[in-house]
């Protein structure tokens, strides 16, 4: 009787386990994949390089982390828009572990065979904390 007892008890935990981790939403300070990051945009650059086979541009800036706390990662997703407002690709780059206060630089790159490159008319920024 004692096994069964002890069996069943051992199902209940397992269940009540694997039952306890199926919610949508976390508000746990460590999960912040979709949060957008506080950060404040400083400056953005563009420079256009020619090469021999095209050119490629630089999409650059410099964001300072307003959070009050040390960010263990910022996606940084430069967004492509032609003059009619038609969303046409987006790049992102990753900057780690920007602490409060500080600034860091990213960057893209779009090459002139990209798909679309040369409709790009104006871009936007999206920031999000890792």
């Amino acid at each position: 009787m004692k096994k069964i007892v002890m069996l069943w008890a051992i199902i209940l935990f397992i269940c009540t386990g694997l039952l306890s981790g199926c919610t949508e939403q976390s508000n746990s300070e460590n999960d912040k994949t979709s949060e957008i990051a506080k950060v404040k945009l400083i400056d953005t650059d563009y420079e256009r390089h020619s090469t021999i086979v095209g050119w490629y541009d630089y999409y650059k800036g410099t964001i300072k982390n307003v959070a009050g706390y040390m960010l263990n990662g910022v996606s940084v997703t430069v967004k492509f828009y032609d003059e009619n407002d038609h969303f046409l690709f987006k790049r992102t780059d990753t900057i780690y572990y920007l602490a409060n206060t500080y600034t860091k630089e990213f960057s893209v790159t779009v090459h002139s065979y990209d798909d679309y490159a040369e409709n790009i008319d104006y871009v936007k920024y999206e920031f999000l904390a890792l």
